[in-house]
Parts: structure tokens; C-alpha cells; sequence
């Protein structure tokens, strides 16, 4: 009965007051804009919290297949890190949307360009030089090494600007 007393009167004040009414246009159009916003603290908090385990948000895209040069440099980490001999490795990947590693949320940056910025070290860099980049993909990646053995990871395509 409250409800439906609140919605009369709200219909009233909406239909004999403009500004009230203009007001509450423009905030809903404000509202509505904003909302699939990842907003620090509101729907997508979750991603945020570093006491929780890492979080992805699977893109829904099909999976797709890696540049030569993507491929190439994914073999070499992959060959750099894996003790397995014989590893059995595709050109296909799954695209991720987001992905948050112990509170930290980063995206492509086609995807939401205020968590792309990063700063890395080039793996065969034996020096503590760090570069500062943007993802330019993140994927998961899944192969075969001996034995049938199923490896799954997610890997960050960092562009970097030239070296000077």
C-alpha cells in the first residue's frame, strides 16, 4: 500500500513540476551512463580486494589466433619457464576482458584504458631496468607438455615505446 501511495505521488510532482521532472532526467541519463563503469568500490569491487584469489573476466569473444610475433615470444617464455621437453604449443588463445592479480586490475587497452598502463621487466634482462608499457591483450593460453599434461596461464601483450 506505501508503495503504491509513493508512486502516486512521485507520478504527481513528476507531472506538475518541470524542473523536478528535468532534474530527474538528467540524473537518470547520468546514471545510465555510468553504470557498467568499474566505479572502485561498487559492482566490480571484487576485482580489487587483495586478499582474494586472482579474478578474470572472460570476454565472451571466440578464441583467436597470435600474431608471429605474440606466438614467438609466448614460446620463448614458455620454453624459459617450463621444465617439460616436449611441449606441444598452438597459435590459438582465449581473449580475457580484465584480470585482477592481488588486488590490481588491468585490461587491454582497447578495453578500458585506465588500467593499462604498466610497468614491466623484459624477461631476458638480466639488469633491474623497468619499461613502462600498455596491455595491448590479455589471453589465456593453454598447451600440452610431456605426458598429456594440460598447462593453463594467462598472459599480459605489453606494447612498450621505443627504447631511447
Amino acid at each position: 500500500m506505501k508503495t503504491s501511495a509513493y508512486n502516486a505521488n512521485l507520478h504527481a510532482i513528476l507531472a506538475d513540476n518541470d524542473t523536478v521532472c528535468k532534474a530527474v532526467h538528467e540524473m537518470m541519463t547520468t546514471r545510465q551512463s555510468i553504470k557498467d563503469e568499474d566505479a572502485r568500490g561498487f559492482h566490480l569491487a571484487a576485482l580489487l580486494d587483495p586478499s582474494l584469489p586472482e579474478s578474470v573476466v572472460a570476454s565472451g569473444a571466440d578464441s583467436f589466433e597470435l600474431s608471429d610475433l605474440e606466438y614467438q615470444l609466448l614460446c620463448g617464455a614458455i620454453n624459459h619457464t617450463s621444465t617439460a621437453t616436449h611441449l606441444l604449443l598452438t597459435r590459438r588463445a582465449a581473449p580475457v576482458k580484465q584480470i585482477s592479480i592481488q588486488g590490481v586490475a588491468y585490461s587491454a587497452v582497447n578495453s578500458v584504458p585506465q588500467d593499462s598502463n604498466i610497468i614491466f621487466q623484459l624477461l631476458n634482462d638480466s639488469s633491474t631496468n623497468q619499461r613502462a608499457g600498455v596491455i595491448g591483450s590479455i589471453f589465456q593460453y593453454e598447451y600440452l607438455s610431456a605426458g598429456d599434461q594440460r598447462n593453463k596461464g594467462y598472459y599480459l601483450s605489453v606494447r612498450a615505446p621505443a627504447h631511447r
